[in-house]
């Protein structure tokens, strides 16, 4: 906003000294004015010119008005845009593996799935819309697969809100070192739409680092 109030009082600066240059080479009755006064004939040949042409300068000023006005508008629409950009959410998604008994009949055993979680690091809700994955070896992240799985989803995430598990999937038994892929797609609270993609290893590597080396449109967020 101070940009354009500065951009505003420099033009009207301009436009002042233009009109007096204007008054001061092109009007000959001005310069007859300026001709019959000693003390402050400027300023008194300028208020007897403005009066004598008020319908013009009528115009200017209401030019003049609605300038600023546009200007005023123009700074308040996107100051508007800025507090939205500030206040909106921000998701990240992820996960981690989770092992989840299965009883069958008498037997039991525990199988091993991924749970895929989303946390919210702006400063109001989200509501999550689908969430979209695949899984692939880390070499074939680079190919940018697309996601075969998905799941619609109605359900808000508050902010400040880490690491909300949403639900758990089955893994791909058939790939070595598997690496999961997607993308989480939400809506801020003013409707607009926006996603968090991601990718890492199922299974951490050392040091519990799960991090995958992929391409920015594979973990890209907007």
């Amino acid at each position: 906003m101070l940009k354009a109030i500065v951009i505003f009082v420099i033009a009207f600066i301009a436009v002042c000294f233009i009109f007096l240059g204007i008054e001061n080479n092109i009007s000959p009755s001005f310069n007859k004015c300026v001709a019959q006064y000693f003390a402050y004939s400027e300023a008194i040949c300028t208020l007897r010119l403005i009066d004598q042409h008020n319908g013009f300068f009528s115009m200017v000023a209401a030019l003049v008005v609605a300038c600023l006005t546009s200007v005023l508008a123009w700074a308040a629409i996107d100051q508007h845009q800025h507090n939205r950009e500030v206040e909106r959410a921000y998701l990240s998604a992820g996960g981690g593996t989770v092992k989840v008994k299965i009883i069958d009949g008498d037997s039991e055993k525990e199988k091993t799935q991924f749970l895929i979680n989303v946390s919210n690091h702006g400063r109001t809700n989200a509501t999550i819309k689908s969430v979209h994955w695949g899984f692939c070896d880390d070499m074939a992240i680079w190919q940018e697969p697309i996601p075969n799985n998905n799941r619609g989803y109605d359900d808000l995430i508050a902010p400040n809100h880490r690491d909300r598990g949403l639900f758990l999937v089955d893994i791909d038994g058939s790939i070595n070192d598997p690496v999961i892929f997607g993308e989480v797609v939400y809506h801020d609270i003013w409707g607009h739409e926006f996603y968090s993609r991601f990718a890492q290893y199922v299974f951490p590597k050392a040091f519990g680092e799960n991090l995958v080396d992929a391409p920015p449109s594979v973990t890209r967020r907007t």
